[in-house]
C-alpha cells in the first residue's frame, strides 16, 4: 500500500524539533507550538471527573453540542450585533483543527492560498494535503505589514 504522495512529502517541522528540545530543560520557556504550560484549575478537573462518573459519556454531535453552540452564537450576537443561531457555529478542538477543516471545506485542487512570511509551519501541510498551491508573500520588507502592493 502506498501513502498519499502529499503525506509522504511532509517534513517534521523545525518548530516541532525545537519543541521536543525545549522539553528537555526544566528552566526553559517553551514558546514553540503555543501549548500552554499552565495546569488546569483543580475545581475544573474535579467537576469534569464528577460529571464523568455521573453521566454517560459519548461523542458529541458533529460540530459540537447544540446547547454550547447556542451559547456561543448568543455571545457573538450580543458582542457584535450579529444574528447567529447554533447551526452557524462549529466547534473544533483548537485553531489548527479549525483552519484545517476550513481548508478541506473550501479549497479545491490547484487553488492558490496566500501564506504571509513569516508563518507558522503547521499550516503548510494543511494546504498541500488539499492539493492546493501555497503562494508565499514575504512581509519582512514592509515591516510585516500586508499592503495592496504586496498582494498584487
Amino acid at each position: 500500500m502506498q501513502v498519499n504522495q502529499n503525506v509522504a512529502k511532509i517534513q517534521y517541522s523545525l518548530i516541532r524539533v525545537l519543541n521536543e528540545e525545549a522539553k528537555k530543560y526544566d528552566n526553559s520557556i517553551n514558546l514553540t507550538i503555543g501549548e500552554p504550560d499552565l495546569s488546569t484549575e483543580k475545581g475544573i478537573v474535579e467537576d469534569a471527573c464528577q460529571y464523568a462518573m455521573t453521566h454517560k459519556l459519548s461523542y458529541p454531535p458533529t460540530g459540537g453540542g447544540v446547547e454550547l453552540r447556542g451559547i456561543i452564537a448568543d455571545y457573538y450576537n450580543k458582542k457584535y450585533g450579529c444574528s447567529y443561531v447554533a447551526d452557524n457555529v462549529v466547534m473544533n478542538i483548537g485553531a489548527s483543527e479549525a483552519i484545517s477543516s476550513c481548508f478541506k471545506t473550501l479549497l479545491n485542487i490547484g487553488d492558490e492560498v496566500i501564506i504571509f512570511k513569516p508563518y507558522y509551519p503547521g499550516y503548510l501541510p494543511m494546504i498541500t494535503m488539499t492539493y492546493a498551491k501555497p503562494v508565499f508573500v514575504d512581509t519582512s520588507k514592509t515591516n510585516f505589514t500586508i499592503t495592496p502592493e504586496l498582494l498584487a
